[in-house]
């Protein structure tokens, strides 16, 4: 099923929530967990991972809220953190159905 639509959902998460997901993104570019995403097919000029920890508890925050929203039983399949810079572009994924909600 796809969804189409946008909804906008003013603070899902708090002040302290979003400085957590703030922090532990540029942690990771500091550490260099973030890697250089730069294939001009998916994606250009982006850094980005799966699975940090902190980041994953916020979705665990989200999902719910999600799915209220939208009314779809939504399964956690994987997450990702990416940092965008100037000129940075995302193209939809077709990989694998059901990734774009």
């Amino acid at each position: 099923m796809f969804l189409q639509g946008v909804a906008r959902v003013d603070n899902v998460i708090n002040s302290e929530q979003r400085l957590k997901l703030k922090e532990a993104i540029l942690n990771a570019y500091n550490s260099k967990i973030l890697t250089l995403e730069d294939d001009n097919v998916h994606y250009k000029n982006s850094y980005g991972t799966a699975s940090l920890p902190d980041v994953d508890q916020i979705y665990e925050i989200l999902t719910p809220i999600v799915s209220s929203i939208t009314g779809l039983e939504l399964k956690r399949e994987n997450s990702y953190s990416r940092i965008y810079n100037e000129g940075s572009t995302l193209t939809r994924h077709l990989d694998r159905e059901g990734l774009d909600i």
